[in-house]
């Protein structure tokens, strides 16, 4: 029930400045006395009245006419003044807590240690020193120690999780995305994803956990923890409506495996029509990887590591190529585990090759493959391939893609290796820039069995890891 004194709407009147040393504080909408800085609750003539006369009248009642206006307009100056002071120290306090935030969001979004944030603090205050000095002291209150960079991050990610939690409950469908592998220092580290629609149509897609498994990793320890996440953000079992899993055994097998445990949940409660899918992009990459191609990529490798395995070999290598002024500096590394690394590396290599070709020479170690035609011809060919290949990575990588947008994309690329087999079979090197370009130069006496076969290869890679893709697209 409301109090009278609020029904009452009762307003401030401006003859009781003059009348009694009274103004109106619109922030706390309330009397204040100019005089004792007190507030009276209730906007009412004889309450103001009472206070000036019991506290202020035997003074201030001498100021009468242009004396007492004065005086009036003297107060209420002293008070924007004061109030002026209040709000300028309010609104920087709160600009370097902001500030505190925003840089430990970067901190955290680079994965940087918390203990650099007193190194980035002396950073700033070396540039303010230098461009603005008399603001030092403003940028000395930001606080950076690393116990207040973990406190915030650690408050960044319960106000993100509310967040997701908010969005979540209003899904009408979501799915799931997994994956688990292993960190630097051996613990497995389970990644659960989560994308989900709302009935205006908007997509959500966040990192929903990220879990560290100690111990063994199994099917029912996956299921554990995803069963767990799912709890945490309310959500409902029978508006799941796909699982994205990476391929392992732990994650596929259809009876211990995450997605046999899943299936026995929903089976439980009755739920059926919830699709499992194997990663796209780690599909895509398992085709790269079973491709035949150590004939060209262990010598690219050998020779690599002979390069670089030494310090001292590496800095002459790097000498020579700015000699003779090559567009590139150095030989990347092979590395197995990174999806675009094979196609990198032997286009580097094939590029570099004649300066590779006299950096070996100089050190009497001789590699004939580097003056084999029909070896060359297939590193370029494989340049060209591999180059494909990246294009179509990145192309499946990124956000907010939908299963129908990697449907597009994968038919695309399997209607054009169908084209480059039969380009091939008439020697139409047009779609192998690299291999063209070697061909030309060798007067286009090169066999051609060894390319068709790749292609070959690949696009029977393609069709039976796709195949469940197909099948999709016909549901």
């Amino acid at each position: 029930m409301k109090r009278k004194v609020d029904r009452e709407c009762r307003v401030f009147n401006k003859l009781w400045e003059l009348k009694y040393f009274f103004a109106k504080d619109e922030l706390k909408q309330k009397a204040y006395c100019l005089i004792c800085h007190e507030h009276l609750s209730v906007m009412k003539e004889y309450n103001i009245r009472r206070h000036y006369e019991t506290n202020h009248a035997p003074i201030y009642s001498k100021y009468t006419g242009k004396l007492r206006e004065d005086k009036v307009e003297s107060l209420k100056r002293t008070l924007q003044i004061q109030q002026g002071l209040i709000k300028k120290n309010f609104e920087n306090n709160e600009n370097v807590t902001r500030a505190g935030y925003e840089i430990t969001k970067i901190i955290s979004q680079h994965g940087k240690p918390f203990s650099d944030g007193m190194y980035i603090k002396n950073c700033i205050i070396e540039a303010v020193n230098c461009l603005c000095p008399l603001n030092s002291s403003l940028f000395d209150g930001i606080s950076l120690s690393a116990s207040s960079v973990s406190r915030r991050t650690e408050e960044l990610g319960k106000k993100i999780y509310l967040q997701i939690c908010e969005k979540t409950s209003n899904m009408l469908w979501y799915s799931l995305a997994l994956d688990e592998s292993v960190d630097i220092s051996g613990t497995s580290q389970l990644l659960i994803f989560i994308r989900g629609v709302d009935e205006n149509i908007s997509i959500t897609e966040e990192l929903a956990s990220v879990c560290s498994i100690h111990g063994t990793t199994t099917g029912k320890d996956i299921f554990d923890e995803l069963e767990q996440t799912i709890s945490d953000y309310n959500l409902e079992w029978e508006k799941l409506s796909c699982v994205t899993i990476d391929g392992a055994k732990n994650m596929a097998g259809s009876k211990k495996g995450l997605v046999g445990q899943i299936t026995n949940k929903l089976e439980e409660l009755h739920i059926s029509n919830t699709l499992f899918i194997h990663c796209i992009l780690h599909q895509h990459a398992l085709c790269a990887k079973a491709l035949n191609i150590s004939c060209v990529l262990n010598p690219v490798i050998r020779i690599i590591n002979f390069v670089r395995g030494s310090s001292l070999n590496h800095r002459q290598f790097k000498v020579l190529l700015d000699d003779f002024g090559s567009e590139y500096f150095d030989l990347p590394y092979y590395t197995a585990v990174r999806w675009l690394s094979c196609g990198n590396v032997l286009n580097r290599f094939y590029k570099l090759r004649s300066e590779i070709d006299i950096f070996l020479t100089s050190k009497n170690n001789y590699y004939p493959e580097l003056s084999d035609l029909a070896w060359l011809s297939k590193l370029s060919f494989l340049v060209d391939v591999t180059t494909h290949m990246n294009e179509l990575n990145l192309k499946l990588q990124g956000k907010e893609n939908l299963i129908c947008d990697f449907y597009r994309i994968i038919k695309a690329f399997r209607q054009k290796l169908m084209l480059f087999e039969s380009q091939l079979g008439v020697r139409q090197f047009s779609h192998f820039s690299c291999f063209k370009s070697f061909c030309e130069a060798n007067c286009n006496e090169i066999d051609i069995t060894f390319q068709i076969g790749i292609i070959k290869e690949l696009k029977h890679h393609f069709y039976i890891s796709f195949l469940n893709l197909t099948k999709l697209k016909a549901i």
